[in-house]
């Protein structure tokens, strides 16, 4: 199974850069020049996870789950190109919005395309601690994956009243 996870966020606001961190390419949010996304940029990668005991009854023990993180360009011109992607997507996504370091929680990105508000958000940015983004990218993935396993089931249950 695979978590599709979509980075989208205003220009400038260091989606490529958290990208790279939580998928373990690079040690710190910090880079010296900023090259724009042109498009979508997709990293393929593994990450452990670990269910919260208190939410989740459908899997206790940790699991290695495969991630697709799409980095998306903050240039509107590019939101088109991937939403198609997403309403034909079968695997649950989430979003890791990034907003622009010190910028007032009510500067968030808006969700406002509504193929995108089916999925859970997380919102980030470059000054947080990045241990803090790396758990809080966790808990997106651990929750994508709970409705992964419930998806299954659903789809199980559906054959096996045939």
């Amino acid at each position: 199974m695979k978590v599709v996870v979509f980075a989208v966020g205003p220009q400038e606001s260091g989606k490529t850069a958290i990208s790279n961190h939580v998928a373990e390419l690079s040690e710190s949010l910090s880079s010296t020049e900023y090259h724009p996304t042109v498009g979508v940029r997709i990293l393929e990668f593994e990450r452990k996870i670990t269910a919260d005991p208190k939410k989740s009854q459908k899997w206790r023990e940790a699991v290695v789950e495969a991630v697709e993180l799409w980095d998306c360009s903050g240039n509107p011109q590019y939101l088109p190109l991937f939403i198609p992607f997403v309403q034909r997507s079968h695997a649950p996504g989430v979003i890791f919005a990034h907003r622009i370091i010190n910028a007032p929680q009510r500067n968030k990105l808006k969700i406002s395309n509504k193929v995108l508000q089916k999925f859970g958000i997380a919102y980030t940015s470059l000054d947080q601690d990045p241990d803090a983004i790396k758990s809080e990218f966790d808990i997106l993935l651990a929750q994508a994956f709970t409705q992964l396993l419930e998806q299954k089931e659903q789809e199980e249950n559906a054959i096996s009243k045939q």
